[in-house]
């Protein structure tokens, strides 16, 4: 039985870490959109945004 839980439980540690990666693309995939958008819709506001972020 030991040797069944401890499998189960790398497996589900395993399904976290690939979950959390997931997320991560995410986020970042959704961040690249935002600044792709804005920097066609609001161009003046992203450059202000770069000068105050000094990038």
């Amino acid at each position: 039985m030991a040797v069944i839980r401890e499998q189960e439980r790398r497996e589900q540690q395993r399904q976290d870490r690939i979950a959390v990666l997931v997320a991560l693309v995410v986020v970042v995939v959704m961040f690249v959109i935002g600044y792709v958008v804005a920097s066609v819709v609001a161009p003046d506001f992203v450059a202000q945004v770069r000068q105050a972020l000094g990038i």
